[in-house]
């Protein structure tokens, strides 16, 4: 799960640990890339507005290596996302 706002990061941490979920955390996009390329995982959770590299530029990336990657883009942010932007800007 990539999010950078420590207390959102927390929360999802605590209710998916509850939930039964082993969980891998990084506070922004490089982050989490890095963290992908030391083990797979069943779901990768990105928030769109992170650092380094946004949750769009994450998820091209990790689908480049595994295609077939089940990946779940949360975002508080207002706005289209779209995924052929190469700056995953709107």
């Amino acid at each position: 799960m990539a999010e950078d706002e420590p207390e959102m990061l927390r929360s999802y941490r605590t209710l998916l640990e509850d939930l039964g979920f082993d969980v891998v955390t990084a506070r922004d996009g490089q982050a989490c890339l890095d963290a992908y390329r030391r083990g797979g995982f069943d779901l990768v959770i990105l928030d769109y507005k992170i650092p380094r590299k946004n949750g769009m530029e994450v998820a091209k990336e990790i689908v480049a290596m595994a295609p077939s990657q089940k990946m779940l883009m949360i975002t508080a942010y207002a706005g289209i996302v779209d995924p052929e932007q190469k700056t995953g800007k709107t």
